[in-house]
C-alpha cells in the first residue's frame, strides 16, 4: 500500500512551524536552514532575505522569509548557535489558526500603517520587527 506524502504547506500554520523546528533539530549552518525552509515550504531563494547582526556581544543570523502567505515574515534563525524562530506577524485572515505556545499575546487591530511585532531574543533582548524586517 503506498502512503501518500502529507504536503505540509496544507498543514496549519502552528504545524509547519513545529515539523521545520523538528527538522532543523541539531544543525547549525545557515546553508542548513535555507535548505530545510526550500523543502518543507516550497521556497524558492527569492523567498528568503538572509541577514546576520551582531547584538550585545551575541551573534544572529538567519533567514526572513519573505513569500505572501501565513508564514510570511518568519524569521528562521541561530542566536548564537541555538535555532531561534520568530513566527511572523499573521494576516488577520490567519489570526484564528495561529497558536503561540507557553506565551501571553496582546494582538492590536491594524486601523493604518504597519504591524509590528515585538519579541524577546534569548538574551532577553526586546525586540521589534515589521513583516519584511528582523
Amino acid at each position: 500500500m503506498k502512503v501518500k506524502k502529507v504536503n505540509v504547506m496544507e498543514l496549519p500554520t502552528c504545524k509547519r512551524l513545529d515539523i521545520l523546528r523538528e527538522e532543523l533539530e541539531g544543525k547549525k549552518s545557515l546553508q542548513s536552514i535555507r535548505a530545510t525552509v526550500s523543502e518543507l515550504w516550497n521556497a524558492k531563494p527569492a523567498d528568503m532575505k538572509e541577514f546576520s547582526y551582531n547584538i550585545n556581544g551575541h551573534k544572529w543570523r538567519g533567514i526572513i522569509y519573505q513569500k505572501r502567505n501565513s508564514l510570511m515574515g518568519t524569521i528562521v534563525s541561530f542566536f548564537d548557535k541555538e535555532l531561534f524562530i520568530v513566527r511572523g506577524y499573521p494576516k488577520l485572515r490567519y489570526a484564528d489558526e495561529t497558536e503561540v505556545k507557553g506565551k501571553q499575546v496582546v494582538c492590536q487591530e491594524k486601523v493604518d500603517g504597519t504591524n509590528l511585532g515585538i519579541f524577546m531574543l534569548p538574551d532577553g533582548t526586546i525586540m521589534g520587527k515589521t513583516r519584511l524586517v528582523p
